[in-house]
């Protein structure tokens, strides 16, 4: 993960695609807003159902064990790393880039892509 393009390029989503289904699936690059203020909703509108089971697993178990300064830090930690977790899950599931043009783009943000990958 490279923590100096985590506010960059923001709101710029890539497309990814699993070329043997045809199934395409896009995210956001950095910082997962939508993780931060919404939780768990965000990676079930994803479909992204482990996540989802992770994020909802880390926020309630920290809301109720620390003070609610502490559980805003661990959201904010949370939405920090959720999309870095989706795409690379996305990438290590066989998911390619789909437009050529954002492959260097997703390099930049720390990802193994195209001949990267080995």
């Amino acid at each position: 993960m490279n923590f100096k393009t985590l506010f960059e390029d923001a709101g710029h989503k890539v497309k990814f695609i699993d070329k043997k289904n045809g199934k395409i699936k896009s995210s956001p690059l950095g910082m997962s807003w939508t993780t931060f203020f919404f939780g768990t909703f965000a990676p079930v509108f994803r479909g992204d159902w482990l996540g989802a089971f992770g994020v909802f697993c880390i926020l309630v178990s920290t809301g109720y064990a620390v003070s609610p300064v502490i559980a805003l830090i661990i959201q904010l930690v949370v939405a920090v790393f959720y999309n870095y977790i989706y795409i690379s899950r996305l990438l290590s599931k066989g998911y390619e880039v789909y437009n050529t043009n954002d492959v260097e783009l997703v390099k930049k943000h720390g990802y193994s892509v195209g001949s990267d990958a080995n």
